[in-house]
């Protein structure tokens, strides 16, 4: 009776671990790069920052494309971020690869090689990668469902130049675009764009006095700063903001 029940813990076990084993390999590994746009429009433009979550190695280049619709949209400025993608001992460094509008989709290059530390490469949550303003041609409409008025600007981020070109690498010298060969384990992912209008601090698509209340606690306790917590979109997130957000709501 005893060896059977030790016969049965122990295939119990053995079950166990190799469900176990499966579903580790099952599972889809995280990213070790997740990229992000976040934009804020008004009625006459559309301004949209790229980030970068870098969890797990740093990295010596990114590329990516802002997808944009060029019937709504059209592209005014295009600026990587030197202060953190820099080629020299400092930055600006020196000139490489300026954004390119590529008619659909403004391409964003970015490469680190600091000089006094070769090795160091880029890595953290939320880093910048580029800030691109578009004016609007639809004459200021409101979007369908602003809510999710990415849909309607056509704004999403993917891969800035397919293969053979390496976007993403590391400081090891490991690519990390999900085209590259091999496949890397841990590909980079990208989870689209969020868009919302000025002032509309909460994110949920309507502009109300809830706004007013979530920028309030920005601002006493922080947190993430999205673009569209800046209502006037001037001198960063701050009080002048809240006197933006009743002004829009009262005329």
């Amino acid at each position: 009776m005893q060896k059977n029940l030790k016969k049965d813990a122990v295939f119990v076990l053995a079950a166990m671990v190799a469900f176990l084993v499966l579903l580790i390999f099952a599972l889809p590994a995280a990213a070790a790069v997740t990229v992000y746009a976040e934009g804020a429009y008004t009625g006459d433009d559309l301004v949209v920052y790229v980030y970068a979550d870098i969890d797990t190695d740093a990295i010596c280049s990114a590329g990516v494309k802002l997808t944009y619709d060029n019937t709504v949209l059209t592209v005014d400025s295009a600026v990587k971020n030197d202060a953190v993608w820099f080629m020299g001992d400092s930055s600006p460094g020196h000139s490489y690869m300026n954004p390119e509008d590529a008619g659909d989709g403004v391409i964003v290059i970015c490469g680190k090689l600091d000089t006094s530390a070769p090795t160091d490469g880029v890595i953290g949550d939320r880093v910048l990668l580029g800030i691109v303003t578009f004016s609007r041609n639809d004459g200021g409409a409101v979007p369908p469902d602003p809510a999710v008025a990415e849909d309607y600007f056509g704004v999403t981020v993917e891969l800035g130049r397919v293969d053979p070109f390496a976007n993403f690498v590391t400081t090891g010298g490991v690519e990390l675009d999900a085209d590259a060969d091999p496949v890397p384990l841990e590909p980079v992912a990208f989870t689209g764009a969020t868009v919302r209008e000025r002032g509309d601090a909460n994110g949920n698509g309507e502009l109300t006095t809830q706004d007013m209340a979530a920028l309030r606690y920005y601002i006493v306790n922080g947190g993430i700063g999205e673009i569209w917590k800046d209502c006037n979109g001037v001198d960063g997130i701050n009080t002048q903001d809240m006197a933006c957000i009743r002004y829009k709501l009262t005329h």
